[in-house]
């Protein structure tokens, strides 16, 4: 997490919402349902995901634009653009 003036790093893994996760840095929720989102995210690492197949409400809504799943330790990469809530790019693969 950045601002301006300060950041913040968290252990892996971890999942990216549109809110802020240190109590310190002050910001507001983006969008609805964040909370929610991080927490269904987070339950993807409960079991071996290997593209997107975990993907559904609340983390696929009319506003996501991407969802990708990465790993730093593979270098795999899988990718795919959405728009009003339905699939408008292939899905993208790349290393692992």
């Amino acid at each position: 997490e950045r601002t301006a003036t300060a950041a913040r790093v968290h252990p892996a893994p971890e999942t990216v919402t549109n809110h802020w996760l240190s109590l310190d840095l002050h910001g507001r929720e983006r969008g609805r349902r964040s909370r929610a989102r991080r927490t269904a995210m987070a339950g993807v690492y409960a079991g071996p995901a290997e593209g997107l197949e975990w993907l559904a409400e609340p983390m696929l809504n009319r506003k996501t634009r991407m969802a990708c799943m990465m790993n730093a330790a593979t270098g795999a990469l899988v990718a795919q653009g959405f728009e009003a809530g339905a699939a408008a790019t292939e899905t993208l693969r790349l290393g692992g």
